[in-house]
């Protein structure tokens, strides 16, 4: 990363900075990463720069410096340090407390113009302290599910004060895009101005690559997502299991890490299908479109979902989908269709037989359901709002 003189540059390239626990030089496949990656790549309009987190001992906290995201040099402002990826020894304090901090103390570096965040709780702090001409929230999860037994969220136990946080966002925000059907009506009540969202798929990644199962093939399965409560695996390899009894060859993938890891590993070993399971770890982009490629059918079992993209990049790929109710809050599944098929009750047998009926599915139907989710155009619409023109960046001697 190249540093900027702020004292020889009195505006930074950038009509919008987007506030996100997002570390540039190691982005994390799916998520908010994912979102931000490709509104960089595929903002026409719209100069983007980024204020988010560094696990780098050489970036130096609170200067804004050059990071590249997408093949495209964007403005880069680190206000904290440490690693997203591994756990802390002793004390595990939030990323979000730490990135709040961060904004805190350096919160003069930072413009104030049209501001985008991607968390609730960092929308509060920027509207606190920095106070933006203009509050972008991009929500991205059910706040049913975030906030329920089944979430892995710390929100979990604090869903009194995730309620509160959503009143003062809500208060302050000029533009709140949802990325979540099910929590519209609800939300719409407080905020009626509110824009709801559908994710997309990349067209330069997922592309219509698979080709129509026989079945004289192998079945292979895969789930592609965090190995957390959230998104059930279990119920994923229980339902395998079903599979298996009727198709001895079929085959199963886990794309993802998780702590639930060795659960599912364990279990596998107890349902004496450990042979037929690949555990495969967390991978790129282009990986996960790879091995979709050379699936039958996706699975996936979450409790709740927010606007799902893994399910938009499937059906680009040709892969039909298999998915509980929750994981497909959309209704992007029509078994009529021919695009994959949506499972009301959470029992292994009954999603095991969807799974051998969407495996027939026709994979041009698939990309068909997904074609108006592509990423140039559906980025072109969430950026279109109005702003002032380039923010100006702050004197360097105003920080603390």
């Amino acid at each position: 990363m190249s540093t900027y003189n702020l004292k020889s540059v009195d505006a930074l390239d950038a009509a919008r900075i987007i506030i996100d626990q997002i570390d540039p030089e190691r982005l994390v496949p799916g998520g908010t990463d994912t979102c931000i990656h490709d509104l960089v790549k595929y903002s026409e309009t719209s100069s983007l720069a980024i204020v988010g987190v560094t696990e780098s001992d050489s970036a130096q906290l609170g200067q804004w410096c050059s990071a590249q995201v997408a093949d495209e040099s964007v403005p880069f402002l680190p206000v904290a340090r440490f690693s997203r990826t591994r756990e802390a020894r002793f004390l595990r304090i939030p990323h979000s407390v730490r990135l709040a901090w961060g904004l805190v103390r350096f919160r003069k570096q930072i413009p104030r113009g049209v501001l985008q965040t991607h968390r609730i709780e960092t929308g509060v702090v920027v509207s606190a302290v920095v106070r933006p001409k203009r509050l972008v929230q991009f929500i991205h999860n059910d706040s049913t599910g975030l906030t329920g037994g089944n979430s892995d969220s710390l929100w979990k136990y604090l869903g009194f004060l995730y309620r509160a946080c959503e009143k003062v966002v809500f208060r302050r925000a000029d533009q709140v895009v949802l990325f979540n059907q099910s929590d519209s009506a609800r939300i719409k009540e407080m905020y009626p101005r509110l824009t709801v969202a559908k994710t997309w798929f990349d067209p330069a990644v997922f592309t219509l690559k698979r080709k129509q199962w026989k079945s004289s093939d192998p079945l292979k399965v895969v789930f592609v997502g965090r190995l957390e409560s959230q998104k059930d695996p279990s119920l994923a390899l229980a339902t395998f299991a079903e599979v298996h009894k009727r198709y001895p060859n079929a085959q199963m993938v886990f794309v993802g890490e998780g702590s639930l890891r060795s659960t599912i590993a364990s279990q596998a070993n107890d349902k004496d299908i450990a042979a037929h399971v690949v555990f495969a770890g967390a991978l790129s982009r282009a990986e996960v479109a790879r091995i979709m490629a050379d699936s039958t059918v996706m699975l996936m079992t979450s409790h709740y979902e927010g606007s799902p993209r893994v399910m938009a990049e499937a059906g680009a790929v040709g892969l039909p989908v298999v998915a509980t109710n929750g994981a497909d809050p959309d209704h992007v599944l029509d078994s009529e269709f021919g695009n994959g098929v949506r499972v009301a009750a959470r029992e292994p047998r009954e999603l095991a037989s969807a799974v051998l009926l969407a495996a027939n599915f026709d994979p041009q139907q698939c990309a068909n359901a997904v074609a108006d989710r592509s990423a140039p155009v559906a980025v072109s619409r969430l950026l279109a709002v109005p702003d002032d023109g380039p923010l100006r960046a702050p004197n360097s001697t105003d920080n603390e």
